[in-house]
Order: C-alpha cells, then sequence, then structure tokens
C-alpha cells in the first residue's frame, strides 16, 4: 500500500506494519502518517520497522507488550489474536492444538506426547524425535527454559484454514532445538530465526498448492507468527 499526504509525500507500508497500522485505525491510530522506508529484520524477509508521524513502530515491541491470553495449553500474544480475527481466522483452541493430536505418538525424549509429524499438514518438517515437549504439564512455564519446549511461543502452532490447517509445530520444534544449541555454543539465534522462516514457509507451500487462495494467508500469518516467536529474543541474533 503507497500512501500519500502533501505534508508527507508518498511512502509504501507493507507486511506487519500495515496490518498493525490498519486494525489501529491507518492514520486516525497514534501512529498516524507513514514517514519512513519499510525496513527488514536481519534474520529474515520480514518487514518490521518503519517511521510514522506519531513515532517509530517496531513490530516485535508490539506483540511483546500488546499482553498475552491462554488458549488451551498456549499462551499467545494478543496482538496475533486480535490481528487473526482482523482477517476472519479462527484462532486456534486447544482442540486444535498439535498436542492434543488424537493419535499422538508417545517418545521416550518427551514428557508429553507427541504427534505423527509425518502427515501431510506438517509440510514435510516434522518433529524431531529427540524433542522434549512440556506445555501439557501444568505450571510448566515456572520451569526453567520453558519456551524451548513448547512448538510456537507466544503465537499458535497452526494457521487454521477451511478444509485444512498448516501445521508450524515442527518448524517451531526445530528451533527450539537450534535455539538451545546456539546457547550452548555461546552464539546467537539470527541463524535459527532465518531458519524457522524458512521452514514455516515450506509448510505454507507444501501443504497448500500454488492455486489454492489459502496459500496466501498461509504466508501472511508465517510472518506474523514468525514475529511472535522471534520478537522476545530479537536482542540476541
Amino acid at each position: 500500500m503507497i500512501y500519500w499526504t502533501p505534508t508527507t509525500g508518498s511512502h509504501e507500508v507493507l507486511d506487519l506494519p500495515l496490518m498493525i497500522w490498519a486494525l489501529k485505525g491507518y492514520e486516525k491510530s497514534k501512529w498516524g502518517y507513514p514517514t519512513g522506508t519499510p525496513q527488514l529484520a536481519r534474520d529474515a524477509p520480514v518487514v518490521v520497522e518503519q517511521q510514522f508521524s506519531g513515532g517509530h513502530m517496531n513490530v516485535f515491541e508490539e506483540f511483546e507488550t500488546s499482553g498475552e491470553t491462554e488458549i488451551g495449553n498456549k499462551t499467545v500474544a494478543n496482538l496475533v489474536i486480535d490481528l487473526l480475527k482482523q482477517h476472519g481466522v479462527e484462532v486456534p483452541g486447544e482442540a486444535q492444538s498439535a498436542a492434543s493430536s488424537n493419535d499422538p505418538l508417545r517418545r521416550s525424549a518427551s514428557k508429553c506426547p507427541i504427534p505423527d509429524s509425518t502427515q501431510p499438514q506438517y509440510g514435510t518438517i516434522t518433529i524431531p524425535p529427540s524433542y522434549d515437549y512440556w506445555a501439557c504439564i501444568d505450571g510448566f512455564r515456572d520451569w526453567p527454559h520453558a519456551g524451548y519446549h513448547d512448538y510456537c511461543t507466544k503465537s499458535p502452532d497452526q494457521f487454521p484454514a477451511p478444509g485444512k490447517n498448516a501445521e508450524f509445530s515442527g518448524a517451531c520444534a526445530r528451533h527450539d532445538q537450534c535455539m538451545e544449541a546456539s546457547d550452548t555454543r555461546g552464539q546467537g539465534y539470527g541463524a535459527c530465526n532465518n531458519q524457522l522462516f524458512r521452514e514455516m514457509d515450506t509448510v505454507c507451500t507444501s501443504v497448500y498448492p500454488k492455486s489454492d487462495a489459502r496459500r496466501g494467508g498461509c504466508t501472511k500469518f508465517r510472518n506474523t507468527y514468525w514475529a511472535a516467536v522471534t520478537g522476545r529474543h530479537v536482542r540476541n541474533l
């Protein structure tokens, strides 16, 4: 979207800044008019910053400060919920959670059941056999490093769509393990975040054919989920 005014000139608004700006009321929001160029994240092709007449929008900060809501066994950023609802997308609940699958496989490495991630909705991005999932246990968030054992932190694990959901839990499980390994090596998470984006994209393009209208919704919320998941670690790249 290109927005023009006589005083601020012409500026493009894209991706997450556009979604958040629209949610808040466009130029009537606290942001006012766009005055700067969209800025990409350092570790993925996702627009995460832009200057407006009312201030600087940082998408990561918007997710982090929006508050959280308990949905099933997930704690989801309120901004993610608001953006899903704005676009008429049902917010995934407990019944749709990967950990609540009707046909789980319990693996010795995991404290909670792990579903069969070879199913088509995972888009070839499977949950590693060594992944330890904790989110079925009450109080697990008080445990050290709980965020490495809950699939997509602060975000749903699925993109809900009519007929078939896209499962991101495999991509998020791999991201969790990548971050743990990076901690051990004393490295940042930039490569892990880039891997998460690529694997979430693979899920969308594998689950929904190019001609399927659901692919566009999946890739749009791929960016939303990615920003919510990675935002809490944005200073450790």
